[in-house]
């Protein structure tokens, strides 16, 4: 969409002291803004040192002024932030503190005619360990929710979080989550093989980019019909609608494909992808 500056923050990976933290989850934000720009090695350790749990400070400095000049996308973006500190002393940075740093940032994109969204797209992922009776995981979410995003959502950017449904059996996580999620997108099962066709091609188009329209890579060039169809099946039974796990099988039978030098994903590499 036009306008509209996407910031995903990949948070699945993290340990339960990360993901339930607002100092952490703050400071990956500030780590993946400074990825998308287009930074000098030092500028970004000027801006990473803001999100590190404790600020060292220079001895001489009284008045610490960090001036970042952030080239994202062509847009210069500039962030004054300025601290009274005594000499000899690290200050401790407090999650207020770096919350105020993400503002100015999002706040200056904003300014800059871009609407910045932060995308947890991966939050749903943690129900893998709540469904195998791991409970830390879900308190993952509970924290995450319950705590994190509470924070983050009076940030001023869009907010996107991948929910799963099995988080909404839990009251107080669904409570959590009616707090912070305004609308709700449901993702329906897809009724067809052609339907799983689409979606898969999509990701085939996506990367295999090419100016000339009559070369777009068809679906059969990729994967045999039978492929496909067997896909759909596991899609459907054993993946639990799960669009994840397909896109992930498709990427263990893509790379099998090419250590064997196969021409094209066959059933038999499906299966064997599956993990």
């Amino acid at each position: 969409m036009e306008h509209i500056l996407p910031i995903l923050v990949p948070v699945a990976g993290e340990s339960d002291d990360v993901v339930t933290n607002v100092q952490a989850v703050s400071g990956m934000i500030i780590q993946q803004i400074v990825q998308l720009a287009n930074l000098t090695d030092t500028k970004q350790k000027d801006v990473m040192r803001w999100a590190s749990s404790r600020r060292p400070l220079d001895s001489k400095v009284r008045m610490s002024v960090v001036s970042v000049g952030v080239a994202l996308m062509g847009i210069d973006l500039r962030t004054e932030i300025k601290r009274q500190v005594p000499n000899n002393t690290d200050l401790p940075n407090t999650a207020s503190g770096t919350l105020e740093i993400v503002d100015q940032l999002l706040a200056t994109i904003q300014e800059d005619g871009l609407n910045p969204v932060l995308v947890f797209d991966d939050t749903d992922r943690w129900v893998r360990g709540a469904v195998a009776g791991d409970t830390d995981h879900h308190d993952f979410a509970m924290g995450f929710f319950g705590k994190v995003l509470r924070e983050i959502r009076q940030l001023r950017a869009g907010l996107v979080v991948a929910v799963h449904d099995d988080y909404l059996k839990n009251k107080q996580l669904k409570d959590y989550i009616g707090n912070v999620v305004e609308n709700r997108i449901n993702i329906p099962i897809l009724n067809s093989v052609g339907a799983l066709g689409k979606v898969i091609l999509s990701r085939v188009v996506v990367h295999c980019p090419t100016s000339d329209s009559d070369s777009t890579p068809s679906l059969n060039e990729v994967m045999t019909t039978d492929a496909l169809s067997e896909l759909y099946q596991l899609y459907q039974k054993d993946f639990s609608g799960s669009l994840r796990i397909v896109v992930r099988t498709m990427h263990g039978a893509l790379a099998d494909a090419c250590n064997g030098r196969f021409e094209i994903i066959t059933p038999d590499l499906i299966h064997q992808a599956i993990w």
